[in-house]
Parts: structure tokens; sequence; C-alpha cells
């Protein structure tokens, strides 16, 4: 399959923004006053999650053949999403949790059905309400593994039938939500218009196939529409934009956009191949890392060591802001080139091949 290096940075760049608020979010708890700028961007920053779940879309119509025509076509296809997204994930919960554990000094309390379906990234539920697993960014795994699940019992189907099935499914799943008032963490998560920015991107993924993508002038157009969009997102108060992860409007003020700048950047895709992006495209090869390991490893322990060395107290906002993205970015990279690509080639030659 040929590399789509827009599809690498678009990655690249959902991840960064995520850190860049996670940070945000930290920081502020340190300093008397926070960069207006910052707390904009800090408001906006899940809106990486929703160019996440379009690319999901679409790179899973990219790389399924047109119909399988055998049950170990599917399996396999299975399998290699299983193993691209557990094993790193569970170093990286496994990981969180340890260091929890020494955090609270041996302490506290940790509930068996909660970890059990932490770790099989099933829908979770907290003790307050929130629906979130233990390392709390696996929440969109859940979402993508749900994904996976349907995406491989189609696969029978030529990728046309395919996506229309799934989206008619997803959609009829997200009508079932707006109408259904249930705290159950399966039902929630499943009947959420989050799924149709998987549909979304299979969409893209449907018009890249069937070379259905706009001239350059165009693309740059929408895509600084959608841009000017998540800026203005920015304005919105709760529920329309908030930081609670499944929230019905998000599909709309970002998932729209989010759309649009996919589409937009698959369609400039000559315009990536500059050395420009060859950076960014570097953080997409390791923005599953990044978004992983950010939050259960880098940014936890960089905060217990500037705390205990006072590093607060020696650097100004921007300093400490920009030594937590650059731990971030460097240290994922190296996770991902010495931990995560060799283990999962190793486990996908050991069980593929």
């Amino acid at each position: 399959k040929p590399e789509w290096i827009s599809i690498q940075v678009l990655r690249g760049l959902a991840a960064l923004i995520v850190v860049m608020g996670h940070s945000v979010g930290k920081l502020k708890h340190e300093y008397q006053t926070t960069p207006e700028w910052l707390l904009n961007v800090g408001k906006v920053s899940a809106l990486g999650v929703d160019v996440f779940f379009i690319l999901s879309g679409l790179v899973m119509v990219l790389v399924s053949n047109q119909a399988a025509s055998s049950y170990q076509y599917s399996k396999k296809f299975l399998l290699n999403r299983i193993i691209r997204i557990f094993p790193i994930y569970w170093i990286a919960l496994s990981l969180f949790l340890l260091l929890k554990f020494i955090a609270d000094g041996g302490g506290g309390t940790l509930q068996l059905g909660t970890l059990f379906r932490s770790f099989l990234l099933l829908p979770v539920i907290t003790d307050d309400g929130k629906f979130y697993p233990l390392l709390g960014v696996g929440w969109t795994l859940i979402f993508e593994m749900f994904f996976y699940y349907v995406f491989s019992l189609l696969l029978f189907k030529n990728s046309f039938d395919r996506v229309r099935i799934i989206t008619l499914f997803f959609i009829i799943l997200s009508f079932l939500g707006l109408y259904t008032n249930s705290s159950s963490p399966f039902v929630v998560f499943y009947t959420s218009p989050l799924t149709l920015e998987f549909a979304s991107g299979m969409i893209i993924g449907l018009l890249i196939k069937e070379n259905k993508l706009l001239r350059v002038k165009w693309g740059l157009s929408i895509i600084f529409l959608s841009l000017l969009l998540f800026g203005l997102s920015h304005l919105l108060d709760s529920p329309y934009v908030s930081f609670e992860n499944i929230n019905k409007w998000r599909f709309i003020f970002w998932g729209g956009p989010a759309f649009l700048l996919v589409y937009g950047c698959v369609s400039c895709e000559r315009l990536f191949k500059h050395i420009l992006f060859s950076v960014f495209k570097k953080i997409g090869d390791s923005s599953y890392s990044l978004y992983l390991f950010h939050a259960a490893v880098i940014l936890p322990a960089l905060g217990a060591i500037f705390s205990y060395l006072s590093v607060y107290k020696l650097v100004s906002f921007y300093e400490a802001f920009f030594i937590m993205i650059v731990s971030c970015i460097i240290g994922s990279y190296v996770i991902h080139y010495y931990l995560e690509k060799p283990l999962t080639n190793k486990l996908k030659k050991a069980l593929l091949d």
C-alpha cells in the first residue's frame, strides 16, 4: 500500500495538540497566570481525538481488500489490529498503575471489575460517574476496538457495501443513544454519535479509492475553513465544547471540521512531500506511543520531578511548557522505535506469518 504522508502528518499533529492540552492542564495549577491563547488551545485540544477517529475509518478502508474471500482473512485482519493496539497499551497501563501505586505510597484501592474492563478496553464507568478506563486516554481505544470489531465482521462485503452497512449501523445506534437515557457504559459508548466519525473517515477512504479528491486549491480552501471552525469552537461553552469525552455535540462542532481537514489534506497530498513536513511525519510515525505514554508516564514523571526539585519556581510557564512538549516527543519517539515497533513486528511475525 502506498504511504500517505498527509495522514501521518495529521496523526502527528492530532497527538501533539492532545499533549499540548494535557500539558496546559497540568501547568495551569502550578502558575498564577496562564497565557490566554494556551488556555484556548487547551480548551479545544481534545479535537485531536476526532481527527484520529476519522483517520482510523479512512485507513481501514485503504488497507482492507475489496472483499475478503475467507474467514481466515477476517481473522488475520482483526488479529493484526489487536496486536497493533493491545500490547503497547498494556505496557503503558501497567507503568501508569505502577507510578500511581508509588505516588500513593502503596495505598489506594483498585476495583477488579474496573481493572478487567480497562485491560480489555471494554466500556467502563468510574466511581464518580465518568466514562474513563484507569488510563484515561484509553477511552478512545474503546471506540477504536468497537469499530475494528464491526469492520472485521463485514470484510466479506465489497468496500462500498461495507461502508454503507457500517454507516447505517452507526446512524441507528446514534439515534438510539439520543433517545436512551441509560447510564450503562456499554450503551453510552456504543450509541455515541462519535462512532459516526469513523463512518466519515470511511467515506473519505472510498473517495480516495474512487480517485475523487479535490483540486489542490479547493483542498487548501477547506483546510483553511476547518482550521477556522476549530479556532472559533473555543468561543463555545459546555455542553457544546467541553472536556467531557463522550459529548454528543462534538461530532458536529469537532467531527465536522475534522472531516473537512482530513479530506482537504489528503487532496493536497503532494504538498506534504515537502521537507518541512518531515518532522511532523516522524511524530506521526510515533503518534500512538506519544498518545499513550505522554499521559501514562512522561507527564506524570515530569510533574513529580518538577515538584520535587522546585523547577516550577525556576522556569517560566513557557519554558516548562516547552520542556514538557519536547520531552513527550523525544520520549515517545524512543519508545516507538525501541519498544513499540520491534514488539509489534515480533508479535505479527509469530502470530500472523
